[in-house]
């Protein structure tokens, strides 16, 4: 679903900080969440949801009961090197693997609810019933994505921020 590709963020950042710095800090990060394994640690940054691999970085982020307005979906963070520098591009995906489960679901449920009300009503009713029907649930969907976007891109700068990692991410288009 290319359209879907739109709604992701695409960001990049150049720092001065060595990659094999900043990955040798997040192993050591990953390495201490998943020691410090009680309920009632109330961190910022929840390093156990980290996945390192290779020059990968993954994390998957939803709401939980202490953190209800957390954003829900994937960040995936790829360091490269850039002669002196290193190169962070980072991908956010709202809603992460379930998008197309929940656009499916909506979809279905309206495909239903149009067939239900095309043989319930007759006339102009019935056509303005099954475009509301069809904007709303599709709206809020749409305004859910940008919002948690805004919910993942500020977890993003919070990380970085708490790897020292120092810079202004810009918005690019892959």
């Amino acid at each position: 679903m290319a359209w879907l590709d739109k709604l992701n963020g695409n960001y990049s950042l150049e720092t001065a900080n060595s990659k094999n710095n900043i990955i040798t800090l997040l192993n050591e990060r990953i390495e201490n969440a998943k020691k410090d394994s009680s309920w009632f640690t109330f961190k910022t940054i929840n390093y156990e949801k980290f996945v390192l691999e290779g020059d990968l970085v993954t994390i998957s982020r939803a709401p939980t009961m202490f953190t209800p307005y957390a954003g829900y979906g994937t960040i995936s963070i790829n360091f490269s090197t850039n002669k002196n520098t290193t190169v962070i591009n980072a991908q956010v995906i709202p809603y992460g693997e379930m998008r197309a489960i929940v656009i499916g679901f909506v979809l279905f449920f309206l495909i239903m609810f149009s067939g239900f009300i095309w043989l319930t009503t007759y006339g102009s009713t019935r056509y303005s019933i099954i475009a509301i029907a069809w904007i709303v649930p599709y709206g809020f969907l749409f305004l859910g994505m940008l919002y948690y976007k805004h919910k993942l891109k500020t977890y993003l700068k919070k990380v970085l921020e708490d790897l020292n990692i120092e810079g202004n991410l810009s918005s690019t288009t892959h």
